[in-house]
């Protein structure tokens, strides 16, 4: 016969917990017991206040006191606790407190079974791993949004120890589809955006923003890019034969590119791409007025980076769907932009595309101008996208508040430099590496001509300074300061020569001109992808096929027409 316990419980009120359930003896009644009560239970129960009695007449400091500790506000012990026992509670009292409660009989299935443990297992490590998975993949979503603004409530999972981020991660870059947006400014990817160098923020490296372990195992990705919208007036863009439209198309370009830096593996490594499942979204705009062969260039012209990912399994790019436009402006171009379902060149070139993607031979690297690996022009462009964001950072930080001084490069010496980094991507993509040496000599040149024009100034000033104060700052600290108000002569501006250094436009780099041209009926024009040849008396050109271009090879179509 199992005894009771020494010492009886009041009857609960609202303050209180419930009651303990009383413990059968073997003439009790089984109707007393609850109808979802198991006989294993039951005996546990049983051998439970058993044990709990043994503790009560031991007067153990530990033991549960119903009188003592049942009542009141529920400063030591939560509501479980005050009616069950356990060897650990890690719950929290109703005063937000913890649960300073400690037994040592517990129920098996929900708390430690063997004497003497003091911590509540987790009882999901001792499933099979194969259940743990149908687990993850119940609780993990099917999609990972690009937008940072997408719960990311399901993916604390793999936060809670090794084993679940080593289990749930194989699933998550295994089986999800990530989405990924790509703009002339910005990538978004793992619900975080990633932004190009300018004054509005604070440039952050790529791989720093985004997570550059995790892209490379990414094996479902679709990407949408978007472009063809102008937003603002650009500095030195519009104006002295560079476009905004080839502007956007050579930065969504570049954008694109690092895209794919992103997820490519190292060029030493000999690890092979993981990604195996690619859907391509372009989303051209319409505020461009392209017709419908200047789409078509345009979106061939962006997507060509992404052949250094070749040698994919599962490769789909969707015909564009026609644009939301507010004006009847934009009219025209939307209709062509949602005909290309049923162009036969864009479903040509599509076929061509997706059947490059899907070839090895394709994979060792972006398709380039030929001069580009022989020039080595790779690096020398670096180091012009490096000193613009030098530049940008500076200013971002002046805009912020954080600098201690401020000079304005972007409004000053400086101004226009997207001008200079849009000539550098243009001459990276041709592998003209004249024009990347000659970009780097009128920087150093425009920076020479801004520390002569701001030592000048000082000079200036200090001469003022000198004859106004330097007698009373020289008798009041007793010694000669003379290197305050000395300056390095420097040679006054050229009279003759235009100061040009202030000009956004930076008539320093003229544009190369090619030197065959597209509307020359005596030339010959081969297509080959996003690239026009064009030959004349031995000479061979080499264009970038962007909407200019096609607007050209459009004209001279219609000249030879007339012509004939």
């Amino acid at each position: 016969m199992v005894t009771t316990r020494s010492k009886t419980r009041r009857a609960s009120t609202p303050l209180s917990s419930p009651p303990v359930r009383p413990t059968l003896g073997p003439s009790d009644s089984p109707e007393m017991e609850h109808a979802d009560d198991l006989p294993s239970e039951r005996a546990d129960d049983a051998a439970a206040n058993a044990q709990v009695d043994l503790q009560d007449e031991l007067s153990d400091d530990n033991a549960f006191d119903s009188d003592d500790d049942s009542d009141g506000i529920h400063e030591d012990h939560c509501s479980r606790h005050t009616s069950d026992l356990a060897a650990k509670c890690i719950g929290k009292t109703y005063a937000g407190k913890k649960c300073r409660y400690r037994g040592r009989i517990v129920k098996e299935g929900f708390f430690p079974h063997e004497h003497g443990i003091t911590s509540i297992p987790c009882h999901i490590m001792c499933l099979p791993t194969e259940l743990r998975l149908m687990i993850f993949r119940y609780v993990l979503p099917d999609v990972i949004p690009a937008a940072s603004y997408f719960d990311k409530g399901h993916m604390a999972i793999m936060m809670v120890n090794r084993q679940f981020y080593m289990e749930a991660s194989a699933i998550v870059y295994g089986e999800l589809k990530f989405e990924a947006v790509v703009q002339p400014t910005y990538i978004a990817l793992f619900g975080r955006q990633w932004h190009r160098e300018s004054v509005d923020r604070t440039y952050v490296e790529l791989d720093k923003q985004l997570c550059q372990a995790g892209a490379r195992r990414i094996r479902h990705l679709e990407v949408t890019i978007q472009f063809g919208d102008k937003h603002k007036k650009i500095n030195g863009i519009g104006v002295a034969s560079v476009s905004h439209e080839d502007y956007e198309v050579y930065q969504v370009r570049d954008t694109v590119r690092k895209l794919v830096q992103l997820m490519a593996p190292e060029p030493s490594s000999s690890e092979s791409m993981a990604l195996r499942q690619l859907d391509v979204k372009p989303e051209p705009g319409p505020r461009q007025r392209w017709e419908s062969d200047e789409v078509i260039a345009a979106i061939f012209f962006v997507l060509e980076p992404l052949l250094a990912l070749a040698s994919i399994d599962d490769v789909t790019l969707q015909a564009p769907p026609r644009p939301f436009h507010y004006s009847w402006k934009y009219l025209a171009t939307a209709a062509a932009v949602g005909g290309l379902q049923t162009n036969k060149e864009f479903l040509q070139l599509r076929k061509q595309w997706v059947e490059s993607m899907q070839s090895s031979s394709s994979g060792t690297g972006v398709k380039q101008h030929p001069k580009v690996t022989k020039a080595g022009v790779g690096t020398p462009y670096g180091t012009i996208e490096k000193f613009a964001r030098l530049i940008y950072s500076e200013d971002a930080a002046q805009a912020q508040g954080k600098a201690k001084s401020k000079h304005g490069w972007t409004s000053s010496s400086f101004q226009g430099i997207e001008r200079v980094l849009h000539l550098a991507r243009v001459a990276h993509e041709n592998g003209d590496l004249a024009t990347i040496f000659k970009i780097h000599h009128t920087i150093m040149a425009r920076w020479k001509q801004a520390h002569d024009q701001q030592r000048r100034s000082l000079a200036t000033v200090s001469a003022a300074v000198s004859d106004m104060f330097y007698g009373d700052f020289q008798n009041a600290a007793g010694h000669k300061s003379e290197d305050l108000f000395a300056f390095y002569e420097t040679s006054p501006p050229s009279s003759s020569n235009e100061d040009t250094s202030f000009k956004d436009t930076w008539p320093e780099l003229s544009i190369r001109d090619s030197k065959i041209k597209v509307l020359d009926v005596d030339a010959t024009v081969k297509r080959e992808g996003a690239r026009v040849i064009l030959r004349k008396n031995g000479k061979k050109e080499v264009l970038l096929k962007t909407p200019a271009v096609a607007r050209m090879l459009r004209l001279r179509k219609r000249q030879i027409m007339l012509d004939s």
